[in-house]
């Protein structure tokens, strides 16, 4: 599999108007996605940088969570508790997020980087409400 089903599936998240890019640190993979729009409030920016570790095995190992780049706060500087942890990746700070699949809708085969995209959105949308 590898990187021909991760270039397609990257070119339907930029297809899907997203500001996106691949990258690897450190032998792991990333999806970057850039400039997210999020809303304010509950959150203390307009948008947000987030991180997406693609696995080796991807797609049929499935994504689970993502990072925001340091800094995000619900408004009133007040931390999410799912959002947890300082990670330097690519000389910046990132901030892991603890928001996975739930039972009744776990990673298929058929989902894909958009689709997580999407679920990592569900999230940022839901703000204080997402525990």
């Amino acid at each position: 599999m590898g990187n021909d089903i991760i270039v397609k599936h990257l070119e339907e998240v930029l297809a899907g108007g997203y500001d996106a890019c691949e990258a690897v640190y450190n032998d792991q993979r990333y999806l970057e996605v850039r400039k997210l729009p999020i809303n304010n409030p509950p959150w203390n920016k307009t948008e947000v940088n987030i991180l997406i570790a693609i696995p080796n095995t991807y797609n049929i190992a499935g994504l689970d969570g993502f990072y925001v780049e340091n800094g995000l706060f619900l408004s009133g500087n007040q931390p999410h508790p799912r959002i947890t942890g300082m990670h330097p990746i690519f000389n910046r700070q990132w901030q892991i997020v603890s928001w996975h699949y739930v039972d009744n809708k776990p990673w298929t085969a058929s989902d894909t980087l958009l689709t997580h995209v999407l679920h990592c959105q569900q999230f940022l949308k839901q703000g204080a409400r997402s525990n």
